[in-house]
């Protein structure tokens, strides 16, 4: 395919490869990658509560523009 040829799949073209790809993909693969989420999500869930305040909209980001200067933002601006 060239560098300017697009292709326009639509959203239920996208699933259903997916889907498809997901049906042939042999069951110690997907066991594999069911692990995989599962730690993902045991990790996140960890970070959590370890990092209450962590993504709150209430956080201040303190950021420094250009090296010299120093801008306090909420994090929901």
């Amino acid at each position: 395919m060239a560098d300017s040829e697009v292709v326009n799949l639509d959203d239920s073209d996208d699933i259903a490869q997916a889907l498809a790809e997901f049906q042939q993909m042999p069951e110690s693969r997907r066991r594999l990658l069911k692990e995989k989420e599962e730690d993902f999500e045991k990790r996140v869930k960890l970070f959590d509560e370890e990092n209450p305040q962590a993504g709150k909209n209430s956080d201040v980001l303190h950021l420094n523009v250009g090296g010299t200067t120093n801008v306090a933002a909420f994090r929901r601006t």
